[in-house]
């Protein structure tokens, strides 16, 4: 985990002050910078447009939609380095749009612990594949992996059984 300079709860006067460090894509919800380990996913009300709502679990963690405005959603982009994060070694940061003025929140780094397909309409309403992640606070995943621990060690479990039980977790 790299030493981000975000605070979890403080805001950030404009998007373009995040954009002014990392640089990326300034129009979307999934930045990714090139020259940082970093993908920033942004979530808000600005979704409704488009046919669908990220929305907050009891446990913290946000189902969120891919991008992809019309047409079925693909895993490319910023859909598959969402998708690929952990290989590549990418940190994602989740940041909350809570004014019009473009102020955002800073809401922690977190994980991807699956997706899932979904029918959702897309900007002109037409019905498409719309691929959603879960993403789970990443202190989330370290308390996970600590009860998982305490049930077995993790020498006896394979990389992906911790996988599999972390996004199972993450699904209750």
């Amino acid at each position: 985990m790299a030493p981000w300079p975000f605070r979890v709860g403080q805001t950030y006067n404009r998007r373009k002050d995040i954009h002014d460090l990392y640089g990326g894509q300034q129009q979307q919800g999934i930045v990714t910078p090139a020259r940082y380990p970093l993908i920033i996913c942004i979530t808000g009300s600005d979704g409704r447009a488009s046919g669908y709502e990220d929305e907050w679990l009891m446990d913290g963690s946000i189902d969120y939609y891919g991008e992809g405005a019309v047409g079925d959603m693909a895993f490319t982009h910023g859909n598959q380095a969402i998708a690929e994060h952990v290989s590549s070694g990418e940190d994602i940061l989740l940041f909350s749009k809570v004014q019009r003025d473009g102020t955002l929140r800073f809401e922690g780094q977190f994980v991807c612990a699956g997706h899932r397909i979904v029918d959702a309409p897309d900007i002109h309403g037409q019905l498409r594949k719309a691929i959603v992640f879960r993403l789970a606070p990443l202190d989330a995943e370290v308390r996970l992996y600590e009860s998982v621990a305490d049930e077995i060690s993790p020498e006896e479990m394979s990389l992906s059984e911790l996988r599999e039980r972390a996004i199972a977790a993450g699904a209750d």
